[in-house]
């Protein structure tokens, strides 16, 4: 009967511990985007998710990223200068580094311009593992 080497187990070992790290990691992911989805239901009109855009790009940290718009969001979706909040994904001008987009719609007065700016300061101002992967459009109605 062949033998394993001690050297194949662990090879392994660490295959199977990577395995199980990426399975948890997916699932932390796909939790935060069903909750950012009951978001979405929620706020229907108001927040627009692009769902599938979120699930495909490569995003390092997305988990995290996805936690904290789904637990700033509420609170500015409830404004009234807020017209609209989209969120999506994408890798700008043809680079290799993705990034969730926001792209907010607000009523165009001087209060909203101060909100825009407040929103993009909360966004940016947050984890460095965080904000350093989120884009922000403000665009005024």
């Amino acid at each position: 009967m062949p033998t394993v080497s001690e050297e194949a187990i662990s090879v392994l070992e660490n295959a199977l511990s990577a395995l199980s790290s990426n399975i948890a990691r997916a699932l932390l992911i796909l939790r935060e985007m069903v909750l950012l989805s009951g978001l979405q239901e929620e706020w229907t009109g108001k927040l627009k998710v692009d769902l599938e855009s979120l699930l495909e790009t490569p995003i390092p940290h997305k988990e995290l990223i996805i936690g904290y718009l789904r637990r700033i969001l509420p609170e500015w979706l409830n404004k009234p200068e807020v017209r609209e909040i989209k969120v999506t994904a994408g890798t700008p001008e043809g680079g290799i580094n993705p990034h969730v987009v926001i792209i907010a719609k607000f009523r165009d007065s001087e209060e909203a311009v101060d909100l825009s700016e407040e929103f993009e300061y909360q966004l940016l101002s947050a984890d460095p593992k965080v904000s350093n992967r989120i884009l922000v459009y403000s665009l005024f109605e």
